[in-house]
């Protein structure tokens, strides 16, 4: 849905745009714009703390939490910290034990086959 309204918005304001631009160059490169921003945002926006220690990254995600806290201004103790990375990675150890899933675990029942095989189909 996020992607239909900015691209109702965008060909909403497209034409006032090249109203206000006359050279076709220009036009290109002024849309282009948006792109470039999208382009370079997953190398400025940070990964999230969550993502870190589902990856098995809770050194990242720690070091990440305490530069939130910095910023905000709030102090938390190293044992909290302590505490936590413990029970990340004993989470982390029992959940890697139980997933351990293949492709072929797609077609183990004969409704996902047949789903997998149209989206590849459709794809």
């Amino acid at each position: 849905m996020s992607f239909g309204l900015y691209f109702a918005a965008a060909s909403s304001l497209l034409p006032w745009i090249a109203y206000w631009i006359s050279n076709w160059r220009i036009l290109s490169m002024v849309t282009a714009c948006p792109m470039v921003v999208a382009f370079v945002g997953p190398w400025i926006v940070p990964e999230s703390a969550r993502w870190y220690i589902t990856s098995g990254r809770v050194d990242k995600a720690i070091e990440m939490l305490k530069n939130f806290a910095k910023v905000n201004g709030k102090e938390v103790k190293q044992e909290v910290f302590d505490e936590f990375e413990k029970s990340c990675k004993a989470m982390n150890e029992k959940d890697q034990s139980h997933n351990q899933y293949t492709v072929l675990h797609l077609f183990k029942l004969p409704r996902l086959g047949r789903i997998t095989i149209m989206l590849i189909i459709y794809w």
